[in-house]
């Protein structure tokens, strides 16, 4: 297991990007995997710096997100925690809608049908006063299975 927590409005995503790196390194993780860590976190992360906290009344100083990674040969398990005001974004995740013209596209709003469409198990609780969100990322498909 590898913890840590960071704050969203001090730390710019390098700090985070540079430490999934050497989770990665260390937990073996596969080459898709890690791009998929990556792209969960950054989501999740950038959601609590421009939408969760903003939104906290008297927020304080520093905006901690708490982030929990496990390994196992069921793939990595994600928990990402904030303390900004409840929510669910598992809740109400809308589809991209790409059948009229260019311009009738909604743009933003992408990153958690993805998130749905590469991970299990999402789930949503609030515990203590934070947000807690947890998935699995599977394990690379061996390269013959592609």
């Amino acid at each position: 297991m590898n913890s840590r927590c960071f704050d969203v409005r001090a730390e710019p995503f390098e700090h985070v990007r540079l430490w999934l790196e050497a989770y990665c390194g260390e937990s073996k993780a596969g080459e898709q995997q890690a791009w998929q860590l990556q792209l969960v976190l950054e989501e999740f992360f950038v959601n609590s710096l421009t939408h969760g906290y903003p939104g906290v009344k008297n927020a304080p100083a520093e905006w901690p997100a708490w982030i929990t990674l496990t390994h196992d040969a069921s793939g990595i398990r994600i928990v990402y925690e904030d303390a900004a005001f409840e929510f669910n974004p598992f809740a109400r995740i809308e589809r991209p809608d790409y059948s009229g013209p260019v311009e009738s596209w909604r743009v933003g709003g992408q990153g958690l049908p993805l998130i749905e469409a590469m991970a299990r198990d999402l789930n949503y609780a609030r515990v203590d006063g934070r947000n807690r969100l947890t998935l699995i990322l599977p394990p690379d498909l061996p390269a013959d299975a592609a």
